[in-house]
């Protein structure tokens, strides 16, 4: 018992940001009916999924989706969601939400692991979560892809950061990993293409003096 209360004087911080971080990423996400364009969209691509069994491909009233050419996994999740709590406006927000909150989680963690200040990533957070762009429709508020490719593209970036810091190839992998799991094409492969140029300029042996030019 004592050392449970000595845990939540030491981190109490964490436990009050947590309180703040509820009401903006969770609260009231089923007050609002569904939202037109992407939300529906993805909403009727989901039940339809549920209802027919087939998990490949989605599909759009009875005919695969090839408007929506995204990888599935928020369909997916919105999918396991419906099974889990029905099928209602909480289980089409639930997988922008958990991506929007573990966004903040690795946030913290990174400011206290890299940059040694927790007071950094708590404002960063607080940031974040009181940012109309992200805290929003067709942000962290709606059943939309934005949440869940900010959460991949940032912990690629920030696994290839600790990869540069580091040189841990798994730091590497994962990064890259994370980083193509939510893209339609190659962006995060030129960013990873720039860290590997970057690391390899650190152990080349440049010359110190000046450079020369002509005139």
């Amino acid at each position: 018992m004592k050392s449970i209360q000595q845990h939540l004087k030491a981190n109490w911080y964490y436990y009050l940001l947590g309180l703040l971080m509820y009401m903006p990423i969770f609260g009231h996400l089923n007050s609002l009916p569904l939202r037109y364009w992407d939300e529906l969209r993805l909403a009727i691509s989901a039940w339809e999924m549920l209802e027919h069994g087939q998990y490949l491909v989605p599909h759009y009233f009875g005919e695969p989706d090839l408007w929506n050419t995204k990888p599935p996994l928020m369909v997916w999740a919105q999918v396991f969601f419906m099974k889990t709590i029905g099928v209602n406006e909480m289980a089409v927000r639930l997988p922008s939400a958990i991506p929007a909150f573990l966004t903040c989680v690795a946030i913290l963690v990174f400011s206290k692991k890299y940059i040694k200040s927790r007071s950094l990533g708590i404002i960063a957070v607080l940031v974040l979560i009181t940012s109309l762009g992200y805290i929003s429709e067709h942000g962290t508020r709606t059943g939309d892809y934005d949440a869940m490719l900010c959460l991949f593209s940032g912990l690629g970036l920030l696994l290839m950061f600790s990869f540069f810091e580091s040189q841990r190839l798994l730091f590497y992998y994962l990064g890259f990993c994370f980083g193509c799991s939510h893209q339609r094409d190659c962006r995060f492969v030129l960013w990873a293409s720039n860290f590997d140029l970057c690391s390899y300029q650190q152990k080349v042996d440049w010359p110190s003096e000046e450079p020369t030019y002509l005139h």
